[in-house]
């Protein structure tokens, strides 16, 4: 009885090897890479590459002024802003598909939002100057809160738009793409449209 485990032990083993060698085999053989025409409709497909994402943080100072004095709200703003490319207008130039290379025209990068934290920007600083403070009610308070939470809205997509932030975003791009090419076999160059 025992020798008969042993031998039954034996086979599932002698099983478990086959099927584990016939599930690698799929993974072994190697695909056709893609041609120029399937890269470009893979990577148009894609529509939207977002290749950069910053965190961003700021003070914002907002004043409301009036005949008779003032009120000013300072603002910790926090944020993000991401940038990306518009991969629906990419175009495939120069192909020569014995030597496998290729350049890719792409529009350059773009904000694509800017969006500012809630949960983490805060008020931290509220005062009135003149006679506002001995006026009465919260109108002016709730005015220059609201006018500062909009101008911060207004300063995180200002600061998403920054030359430094954009030819970064080119440059996570270029990566991101040639390394998909290689993945096929192919060697692309990347140039922006103007």
């Amino acid at each position: 009885m025992k020798q008969w485990s042993v031998r039954l032990g034996d086979l599932m083993l002698l099983l478990a090897v086959v099927g584990i060698a016939l599930a690698m085999k799929s993974w072994l053989v190697p695909r056709e890479p893609l041609q120029a025409g399937q890269i470009i409709e893979a990577v148009q497909g894609m529509s939207s590459l977002v290749t950069l994402r910053v965190q961003v943080s700021d003070v914002q100072f907002t004043e409301i002024r009036g005949y008779t004095g003032s009120i000013r709200a300072a603002l910790l703003v926090r944020g993000e802003v991401e940038l990306g490319t518009d991969l629906s207008r990419a175009q495939l130039v120069d192909v020569d598909s014995v030597k496998r290379t290729a350049t890719l025209v792409l529009p350059r990068p773009t904000l694509h939002t800017a969006k500012v934290d809630l949960a983490k920007t805060r008020l931290v600083a509220l005062s009135k100057r003149g006679l506002w403070w001995i006026v009465p009610g919260t109108d002016a308070e709730e005015a220059v809160v609201f006018r500062a939470y909009r101008e911060a809205e207004q300063a995180m997509a200002a600061a998403g738009r920054r030359p430094e932030l954009e030819v970064q975003a080119e440059r996570q791009a270029e990566t991101t793409l040639k390394h998909f090419a290689e993945g096929q076999s192919w060697q692309i160059g990347v140039r922006w449209l103007p």
